[in-house]
């Protein structure tokens, strides 16, 4: 159990260890193959600890689940697109993945840690990733058609790989060995914090020397997504029909998207460019925590 404590209070110096690892050695190509294998083993982790008996009340709440759904899985990745579109297409395309892309699935976690509603960001959670399945191809294939090469069809399938199947596999799970299940979940988070690491080491290190030749244009990016980070925080602040721990909530739970099924995303279908643009938004997701943390922590 210390252990397990020590790997959460440390989850960022693990996370950007794992970027550093992964940029200074190409050692670890050999087993780029078993990303998507960990992050849907990471998925399940992640699913089994909601209890899908809380959402209940939101459910019944089917027009403001439509509203969020809108703003977070088509409005925002289309205005993101179209204005990063007039700077760089190649720049605007990364810009789309990472918007469109489902909250993360620990983000009730960090509701809870910030006073929001828990169950609301469950809710969307859940939601966002199945309908990932259907809007990411979607969107590629309305705003990029035929000038990005990828099969939106294999796209589809992969996402339904790593988001439903894991996700129908954890609530049998817990519906048929809850109590075990209640005995490992003070584990749970730190085996997923050590799966991501292994994902972020496997999935970079190919690219070492990529990173190594346009060193300068990746921390550019890195700042240029910081700032995208911080917008999407900021909306926080425009008022909704929604009080605010719901606005809190719908805040956060967007704010912290699930980049490394981004990674995967990036890893099966497009470029070097798009995967390096992908695993380095671990270090302003790590920045966006600390400084949302201090945003929200004020504001109670």
């Amino acid at each position: 159990m210390r252990f397990a404590k020590l790997i959460e209070k440390y989850s960022s110096l693990i996370f950007i260890s794992g970027l550093i690892i992964g940029v200074l050695s190409d050692s670890f190509s050999r087993f780029e193959f078993f990303v998507p294998f960990i992050l849907g083993f990471v998925m399940f982790l992640s699913f089994l600890k909601i209890d899908y008996n809380k959402i209940v009340h939101y459910v019944k709440r089917p027009s403001l689940l439509f509203f969020i759904s809108l703003i977070q899985m088509f409005l925002f990745p289309i205005v993101f697109y179209l204005f990063f579109k007039l700077i760089n297409e190649e720049f605007a395309i990364a810009v789309l993945l990472l918007v469109a892309l489902p909250s993360a699935v620990f983000s009730p976690v960090l509701a809870n840690m910030f006073r929001g509603e828990t169950n609301l960001s469950v809710v969307i959670v859940i939601l966002s990733h199945i309908i990932s399945v259907f809007s990411i191809p979607f969107l590629f294939y309305l705003l990029i058609g035929r000038k990005l090469s990828i099969d939106v069809n294999l796209l589809a399938l992969s996402l339904f790989e790593l988001i439903i199947i894991p996700m129908v596999l954890a609530a049998i799970v817990l519906a048929k060995f809850n109590d075990s299940v209640k005995r490992i979940d003070p584990y749970l988070n730190s085996i997923a914090i050590i799966g991501l690491f292994f994902i972020t080491i496997f999935a970079i290190s190919p690219h070492h020397n990529y990173i190594f030749k346009n060193l300068l244009n990746c921390l550019s990016l890195m700042v240029i997504q910081f700032l995208i980070f911080l917008s999407l925080l900021i909306i926080y602040l425009i008022p909704m029909k929604l009080d605010r721990d719901e606005r809190r909530t719908v805040t956060i739970t967007k704010s912290f998207m699930n980049n490394m099924l981004g990674v995967v995303i990036a890893l099966k279908f497009l470029s070097p460019y798009y995967l390096v643009f992908m695993v380095i938004t671990g270090v302003p997701w790590i920045l966006m925590l600390l400084v949302s943390k201090r945003i929200y922590t004020k504001s109670l």
